[in-house]
């Protein structure tokens, strides 16, 4: 007597592998969020912090102080969207009854000019994501800081404030559930330090250094 096997897998055998494979969809998708909006975060940090060290190479051609000022929403909750410091406009032109903000590069040499170069928070504008521009919000203290040349080495004038500048980043859909970035630009030094900012307000909170 012989016996004939068919292979293949019954109805129930495949309505379990399916129930099986949901329920670990729906376990890991909620982890890949947040890891794809926090990445998001440490993503335009970077760019922060990159246009930051523009700012001071930029200013020391300038051999002057030149001013910063931030949008006052971005020093209160909820910040503003990466596309309000994209639009940061530093004036190197004087207005009526005013100073220009910055001054244009001064001469390198007898001959040798140093181009104009527009400074602004992100080197590279118009490169944030629409997703980035919906989630990600942008806090700053203090409102308005000076870059001054000493020494070679620009940095945040004490003219202005004894505060270090703080750029906070963090993500509208993480909330307290993700990590919230910083960047510290230390007043004396003008060296700037990325790390997790840990406290609810600029008062009582720190940037906690990455190691």
């Amino acid at each position: 007597m012989t016996h004939k096997f068919e292979a293949g897998f019954t109805l129930v055998e495949l309505l379990v592998g399916i129930a099986i494979i949901s329920i670990g969809a729906a376990s890991a998708i909620p982890s890949l969020y947040k890891q794809f909006q926090q990445r998001s975060v440490d993503s335009y940090t970077q760019k922060l912090e990159s246009g930051l060290n523009q700012i001071k190479a930029n200013m020391i051609s300038r051999q002057s102080s030149c001013v910063i000022r931030f949008p006052p929403q971005a020093t209160q909750e909820p910040g503003v969207a990466p596309s309000q410091l994209d639009n940061l406009i530093i004036n190197e032109e004087a207005k009526a009854d005013e100073e220009a903000e910055c001054p244009k590069p001064s001469n390198m040499k007898e001959g040798w000019t140093m181009a104009s170069t527009k400074m602004r928070m992100i080197a590279i504008r118009n490169t944030q994501t629409d997703s980035e521009e919906e989630n990600i919000r942008i806090m700053i203290q203090p409102e308005a800081i000076a870059f001054n040349t000493v020494g070679g080495v620009a940095r945040p004038s004490l003219a202005f404030s004894n505060k270090p500048l703080v750029v906070r980043i963090r993500s509208l859909a993480l909330g307290d559930n993700g990590l919230e970035r910083c960047l510290y630009m230390h007043p004396t030094t003008g060296e700037i330090t990325s790390g997790t900012w840990n406290g609810s307000d600029f008062t009582t909170g720190e940037c906690s250094i990455s190691t």
